[in-house]
């Protein structure tokens, strides 16, 4: 089980307006088609599916009903979280493969508890009794070391289950406008919030999934147009798999076998069969598995890589521009990122691990300096900054690039949030020692790789932010707003709207 004291997480996607003033960062839509679609580079990366969660998805509201960002990514306690989610990249059409982010958690307990024999309930979904209660949320005072206004205003709050671990974006119900999901270690569900329309979120409904639920990744497991859910659950070894029915729904969860002691999850066609397959970063073991999709909804067996100590988070990429994905793991444990190349037949290379500093924990990518080369981002909970480390197109990435954030940084996200068109990074910090709720940190990026001084912006409640992601949440939106949600109390989510010109 989980211990109270632990690095928050979050990965997260950036999202993009339709009028494309915004440059976002993301995983594949269900199903996308990458064919033509140039990426930050203008490569074309025919024939190709990323799915990411994390942290959260995001969408730009276009009439097209397709999320054009998903994301997940990451959480709360012991565990690291990856969420990829398949969806189109809204700005100039970026292409997928280069643009997946992940956010993780990092948790305090490396107790293994891979021998428990606990199977998951696999029980119909639950309409929790939550009220929303005061969404505009008043009363709350931003301490005044951080920023209200501009970009981001008050935080609207919404009810949740306890022990939340990540939160990723995606519409489910085929609206047009990004919908919520969020996983709850606590509880062993997940959380389903609906967009109203407006950027608001109906009260939530549950989903149960296996014991100990951590990352969440959304992406079309069966290939039937609607978003479905694959969650890792820590405890019992297995991912639960809930197949969405295209109106906000999602079926009884099915489980499979994802080893031991799974955190950090991240879905995409891993060996180029059109089949979206699952890989699982376990920590316990010190290796990652890769679970093949059938096209069906079904998952083989798990194939495992070794990786470093005590991998948490996992981000997809082609980082050698050979047309298959490859891998990046933060190894908590050691305080690098490895990356383990694919071999173009489903199997990967031995990793190659770089250094970051200590307790390496949420990773993302995308090109921050529009060289047309994947870059790697990654939050150190334990050294309290963020390291950019840029790549050479080649599977090299450069010496890390160090900025301070705040205390614990967990979950990070990347977009274009104040319109210039270049890439900045959102990240949840955790508590101060005397328990003092440290908000979100922005870096706004040069696009040159470079990332200025953090701005922390509040996040909404008195808790600890363990995950954040970032999406244009309101049609029509411009830019792209935060989600985080929170473990232990409050049990709520909140939503930071994005309110530069």
């Amino acid at each position: 089980m989980r211990k109270a004291f632990c690095l928050m997480a979050l990965a997260a996607v950036a999202g993009c307006s339709d009028s494309g003033d915004d440059m976002g960062v993301d995983a594949g839509g269900p199903g996308a088609d990458l064919s033509g679609k140039p990426d930050l580079a203008g490569r074309d990366l025919a024939g190709r599916d990323i799915a990411m969660p994390r942290d959260m998805v995001v969408d730009d509201g276009a009439p097209d009903a397709q999320p054009d960002l998903l994301q997940e990514d990451l959480a709360q306690a012991d565990f690291a979280q990856t969420d990829f989610a398949q969806a189109d990249l809204a700005q100039a059409d970026l292409a997928q493969a280069d643009l997946v982010v992940e956010d993780f958690a990092i948790g305090m307990d490396f107790t293994a508890l891979d021998d428990l024999a606990i199977g998951p309930d696999l029980t119909a979904a639950i309409d929790l009794a939550m009220p929303v209660g005061d969404l505009a949320m008043p009363d709350l005072t931003p301490p005044p070391d951080m920023t209200v206004l501009p970009p981001f205003g008050l935080p609207v709050t919404y009810a949740a289950a306890m022990g939340a671990y990540q939160i990723a974006i995606g519409d489910f119900n085929k609206d047009g406008s990004p919908d919520l999901v969020m996983s709850s270690f606590d509880a062993n569900l997940v959380d389903v919030f609906l967009n109203n329309g407006d950027g608001t979120f109906k009260a939530a409904r549950a989903y149960p999934t296996g014991m100990g639920p951590t990352g969440v990744v959304i992406a079309d497991f069966d290939k039937d147009g609607n978003l479905d859910l694959a969650v890792a659950n820590q405890i019992d070894g297995t991912a639960s798999i809930l197949l969405g029915d295209g109106k906000g729904a999602f079926a009884a969860a099915v489980a499979v076998g994802a080893g031991a002691k799974g955190h950090g999850i991240a879905a995409g066609d891993m060996n180029n069969d059109g089949n979206i397959d699952l890989v699982v970063a376990n920590s316990s073991a010190n290796k990652v598995s890769v679970l093949r999709g059938d096209g069906k909804g079904g998952f083989a067996l798990p194939a495992s890589s070794v990786a470093g100590t005590f991998p948490k988070g996992v981000a997809l990429g082609d980082f050698n521009k050979d047309g298959f994905l490859d891998i990046a793991v933060t190894n908590a444990g050691d305080g690098t990122v490895g990356v383990l190349l694919s071999s173009g037949n489903g199997a990967f290379k031995a990793q190659v691990a770089h250094a970051t500093a200590e307790f390496a924990n949420g990773v993302g990518t995308a090109d921050l300096d529009g060289d047309g080369n994947l870059d790697l981002v990654v939050s150190n909970g334990g050294a309290g900054n963020i390291s950019v480390l840029l790549g050479d197109g080649k599977g090299g990435f450069g010496a890390p690039t160090n900025t301070t954030v705040g205390n614990l940084p967990g979950g990070l996200a990347i977009a274009d949030f104040n319109g210039d068109q270049h890439l900045d990074v959102a990240v949840a910090n955790g508590t101060d020692p005397n328990g003092k709720n440290l908000g979100v940190s922005v870096l706004l990026g040069d696009g040159k790789g470079g990332l200025g001084a953090q701005t922390a912006f509040f996040s909404g409640q008195e808790g600890s932010p363990v995950w954040l992601a970032a999406g244009v949440l309101k049609k029509n939106g411009r830019h792209p707003d935060l989600a985080v949600c929170f473990g232990g109390m409050p049990a709520a989510i909140s939503v930071l709207p994005n309110q530069y010109p």
